[in-house]
């Protein structure tokens, strides 16, 4: 209690003191200096760190985002590569000369009128004539077991020929003793003989039954072939084709062997059953057994074949 009765007596001591010394100047000089002194003290603190915080964000954002276009230059780098992935091409293209390697395919020149037929012998149907000089194209060969008008065998080739503009049409089998060879090698052509395959060559018919009652017997290094004829009408009459692969002289050989009676003798015999037979060759001493078919042949193919019971 005492003690605000001192801080009491001292403050109205102090005012009057200051009343005392500036009672000689007015009182409106002495106000407004409160007033400035106010003023002057609120900018100063508040403005300077306020600048300062804002110039340190801009600062730090803009290191952070120029290292990242600079690293993603580094794959469009890597996609200049591709180039050298077409250098592999070059060995490719060194591949396109490679077909003028390929042996040229062979000729011949017809040597006298000869009779091109579908399939090599000439117990296949004739296709159409080759006047000498003809020159033809070779495709294929065969050695086939011929039956020879004397009555003996003996291997003779046959060539597949077709025209020199490789018409599909002209294609045909010829006898090669026929024919002199003008260019390329004869080797270098494939076989095509390697089943029996008349209807495949010529073609299948359906107009008359394959034939009848077929039968074989071994006679010696001979095989005998039987069977009963059918009915074929004169017009679309041609006779029968034995396709056999039979072992001569050590060989396995491939013997076509084409059987015709005249069309009369051929009712008769069926009319009669009568059967008829062909010879064939077949020896000891191969590695592969013997076997054969036998087809009708008529004017417009062969029919199915008929497994020959080989003995």
């Amino acid at each position: 209690m005492h003690l605000m009765l001192k801080l009491h007596a001292a403050l109205a001591t102090a005012l009057l003191l200051a009343l005392m010394n500036t009672s000689c100047a007015p009182l409106a000089a002495f106000l407004p200096t409160p007033t400035q002194t106010a003023t002057a003290t609120v900018p100063s603190p508040t403005l300077s760190p306020t600048s300062t915080e804002t110039a340190t964000q801009t600062f730090t954002l803009t290191p952070t985002e120029t290292p990242t276009p600079s690293q993603t230059l580094t794959p469009s780098e890597t996609a200049t590569e591709t180039p050298t992935f077409t250098a592999t091409i070059p060995p490719t293209r060194t591949r396109i000369p490679s077909p003028t390697s390929t042996p040229i395919v062979p000729r011949v020149s017809i040597t006298t009128r000869s009779q091109c037929r579908y399939g090599p012998g000439v117990g296949y149907e004739y296709k159409y004539g080759l006047l000498p000089d003809n020159w033809e194209d070779v495709i294929g060969r065969v050695r086939i077991l011929s039956h020879k008008a004397d009555g003996s065998w003996a291997p003779v080739t046959w060539l597949l020929v077709q025209s020199m503009n490789h018409d599909p049409y002209s294609k045909c089998w010829v006898n090669a003793s026929l024919t002199r060879v003008i260019r390329g090698d004869l080797n270098t052509v494939p076989d095509y003989f390697s089943k029996p395959k008349a209807p495949e060559i010529y073609g299948t018919s359906h107009l008359y039954d394959p034939p009848a009652n077929v039968s074989a017997r071994r006679d010696g290094n001979d095989v005998v072939v039987f069977w009963q004829p059918i009915y074929m009408t004169e017009d679309d009459y041609v006779g029968y084709l034995i396709e056999a692969f039979v072992c001569y002289q050590g060989r396995y050989e491939f013997a076509p062997v084409g059987y015709a009676d005249s069309f009369q003798q051929n009712m008769l015999e069926d009319n009669n059953q009568i059967e008829v037979s062909v010879r064939i060759p077949d020896e000891p001493g191969c590695d592969q057994p013997s076997h054969g078919q036998i087809f009708l042949a008529e004017k417009h193919g062969f029919s199915h074949g008929v497994i020959i019971p080989w003995p």
